[in-house]
């Protein structure tokens, strides 16, 4: 029997191409470790911003109340337009 009929009728590999295969997995693994010895991360000059501004102030207790019973109720709308228009007016201006 030949090695080529072998290799053709089973999950026999040729040498080669376990030592490809080998040369690859090891070539890929550099190069992920090169990859994670150069990641780093800079922040925008908006997210600086943002980091840099006070706390909100924290909502009365009344407040609250009247926001809690109105979502329990169903009856708390959020004005989608208004929230998208402020998005956009704030990420314009900083």
């Amino acid at each position: 029997m030949k090695v080529a009929e072998i290799a053709a009728g089973s999950n026999v590999q040729p040498v080669q191409t376990v030592a490809a295969d080998k040369h690859e997995a090891a070539a890929a693994a550099q190069r992920a470790d090169a990859q994670k010895a150069t990641d780093k991360v800079e922040l925008s000059k908006k997210s600086l911003k943002v980091a840099e501004t006070e706390a909100p102030k924290e909502a009365s207790p009344e407040r609250l109340a009247k926001l809690k019973a109105l979502i329990e109720s169903g009856k708390y709308h959020v004005p989608a337009m208004e929230v998208a228009a402020k998005m956009v007016s704030y990420a314009s201006h900083a």
